[in-house]
């Protein structure tokens, strides 16, 4: 027979259950309340679980969530559009290189950005960097939203402190400005102790 969907009753999170463990004590991975499951009428529904922890102790782990939550979406949402603004710089360089190489060479041209005796040569390793960063940062930005989901899921600590130090370092255009005090702020949440043992 098929696994079972038991809502947890501190949480609400959805627990999947084998059959072998309806009406059983289990804990609810999200918030970690201990709770028996209903069992199996004969009809085929199943009643609602039973609560077996204390509630303050469920609402501290629950805190500790609320507190990460908020900087892992914020995350999530620069390293989703980090991943579509460097994807589509790649896309571009790859259609047009000659193109993109000569709008950039314009654009640090008239910023002079190169040295005043800067040879050919010197300019188009200038240039072979900054063609570089976006390959660099779409990485991050895959690191960064893959902590922010860890961290939403309170899975894998080491990996959501990963994503945090990778939206701090992505460092093409505006989303520098946003992941760098995304990433401070998460990192400084994530290493407080109950945000820590809440992990799993």
């Amino acid at each position: 027979m098929a696994d079972a969907m038991i809502p947890c009753p501190a949480c609400a999170q959805q627990v999947r259950l084998p059959e072998s463990l309806l009406g059983q004590s289990v804990q609810c991975p999200r918030c970690f309340a201990m709770f028996r499951s209903p069992i199996r009428e004969d009809d085929g529904s199943l009643g609602p679980a039973e609560l077996l922890t204390d509630v303050p102790e469920v609402n501290g782990i629950s805190n500790a969530h609320s507190r990460a939550k908020v900087p892992a979406i914020i995350l999530l949402i620069v390293g989703m559009i980090g991943i579509g603004f460097d994807g589509l710089w790649i896309l571009a360089y790859d259609k047009e290189p000659d193109l993109i190489r000569a709008k950039l060479l314009e654009m640090m041209d008239d910023a002079k950005a190169f040295p005043p005796d800067a040879t050919p040569a010197e300019i188009n390793q200038i240039i072979d960097v900054f063609v570089a960063i976006p390959k660099f940062c779409i990485v991050a930005a895959v690191l960064s939203v893959i902590g922010a989901i860890c961290t939403l899921s309170r899975k894998f600590f080491p990996l959501a402190v990963i994503g945090a130090l990778a939206g701090m370092v992505h460092i093409w255009a505006y989303t520098c400005l946003l992941g760098l005090p995304i990433g401070v702020w998460m990192l400084i949440v994530l290493f407080q102790p109950d945000v820590r043992r809440s992990f799993t």
